[in-house]
């Protein structure tokens, strides 16, 4: 053995398992703390996995909600987009209607 050998630590194999599941869960927006909740399910053998699918419940719940939010927010910018191309489109920015509509009280 190498002298540099005993300072590298190597991870074993359930080590890496757990951080490709830690990152993978983190890809699909868990939070860290749903990440530990996570884990302590599958660290306890007698654990019911129904835990688990509850915590990817509401995860998909908050997924679905954000989804309702980007939609609505690709359809204001649709608008906006439409209403400059059919009023001003290629003219001073200054008379754009994306100014104006973007500072209306109920723009977005």
């Amino acid at each position: 053995m190498q002298p540099h050998d005993a300072c590298v630590r190597r991870p074993r194999w359930p080590e890496v398992s757990r951080l490709t599941f830690i990152r993978r869960a983190r890809d699909l927006g868990m939070s860290l703390d749903d990440i530990r909740k996570l884990l302590a399910v599958s660290d306890q053998p007698d654990a019911d996995c129904g835990e688990a699918r509850d915590l990817l419940n509401q995860q998909l719940s908050k997924v679905e909600a954000r989804r309702v939010e980007l939609q609505a927010l690709a359809t204001s910018l649709k608008a906006l987009a439409q209403r400059c191309d059919a009023t001003c489109a290629n003219q001073p920015g200054m008379t754009c209607t994306i100014f104006l509509d973007v500072t209306a009280p109920q723009a977005i």
